[in-house]
């Protein structure tokens, strides 16, 4: 929790004066597929289907910018994409992309 000094709490109010840090953990996971995007983002990538090494898969559309969503289908195919989460149950939960890692290979996956 994050907070000015001169910040006074406030029941049932936003404030400007304070402001929770959550740190979100990262996983590096595999592109296995694509989604195809609806609505705005029709003949594009939708979200990113990926998965770890235990087989858990995940679709991640969050964090993707409209320039990532624009590529062909097949560039993220393969590739190792680290993204953050808020928790690990029987899958990520609200996972977002981050950015792929050149530096890793499949082997690497968490």
């Amino acid at each position: 929790y994050i907070k000015h000094k001169t910040h006074l709490q406030e029941t049932g109010k936003r404030v400007n004066t304070a402001a929770k840090l959550k740190e979100r953990p990262t996983a590096d996971l595999l592109c296995i597929d694509i989604i195809g995007g609806t609505g705005k983002y029709q003949g594009q990538i939708g979200s990113l289907v990926l998965q770890d090494s235990k087989g858990r898969t995940v679709a991640v559309g969050s964090g993707l910018s409209d320039f990532d969503r624009a590529k062909n289908y097949n560039f993220f195919i393969g590739k190792v994409i680290e993204v953050e989460y808020e928790q690990l149950i029987d899958t990520y939960i609200q996972p977002t992309y981050l950015c792929i890692r050149e530096d890793k290979s499949s082997n690497d996956i968490n």
